[in-house]
């Protein structure tokens, strides 16, 4: 998925213990969600989301 600011990539992937959501950036960055921090993420508000994304920003 791209546009004129950002590529990301997403797969689904198997582990040990699940499948977990991969999400990889052009630049080499990754993150694998498993199914419990997906649903914790989608039940978030407007608010609550931009203030997550702002702190992990800052990391």
């Amino acid at each position: 998925m791209s546009n004129e600011f950002a590529m990301v990539r997403f797969g689904k992937v198997n582990m040990g213990n699940g499948e977990r959501l991969l999400i990889q950036s052009s630049g080499g960055d990754q993150v694998f969600l498993d199914p419990t921090i997906l649903e914790a993420i989608a039940q978030l508000g407007h608010e609550d989301l931009s203030r997550l994304i702002v702190a992990v920003t800052e990391l």
